[in-house]
């Protein structure tokens, strides 16, 4: 649908593409990626809860805060995105949902088929 997905992580290199290709995403090759590009917060000047990891994703993406949606498990991955001026939305798989909101998440979700995920996506972006 033309909607370009990074992926910003602080987990090693290894780690995150061996995850994005079992889930489906080969990661490294561009042409056959659904994440490109993959952004390691320790390649990066500083790592996550800096904005920069997500800075980075935006330029190589050539796109402006206001028009990303950042999807973290993590309050120091949520306040990264919020700090890169990004609408951000909590997955609660590893913590609760107060605390992803207390990072400054717009909404906390259980998984991706959430109604308030639609909601969100309905009232906010135009696909």
């Amino acid at each position: 649908q033309g909607v370009r997905c990074a992926a910003v992580t602080n987990a090693p290199r290894a780690n995150a593409e061996l995850m994005l290709g079992a889930i489906g995403a080969v990661a490294g090759k561009e042409s056959l990626s659904f994440f490109s590009p993959l952004i390691i917060g320790d390649e990066c000047s500083h790592a996550k809860p800096h904005p920069e990891p997500y800075l980075a994703a935006m330029r190589l993406l050539g796109v402006e805060a206001e028009n990303c949606l950042a999807f973290e498990d993590s309050p120091s991955g949520a306040a990264a995105a919020v700090a890169a001026g990004t609408q951000t939305v909590g997955i609660t798989s590893t913590q609760t949902a107060e605390k992803l909101e207390e990072a400054g998440c717009s909404i906390a979700i259980r998984d991706f088929e959430d109604p308030g995920l639609a909601a969100l996506l309905r009232d906010t972006w135009t696909l």
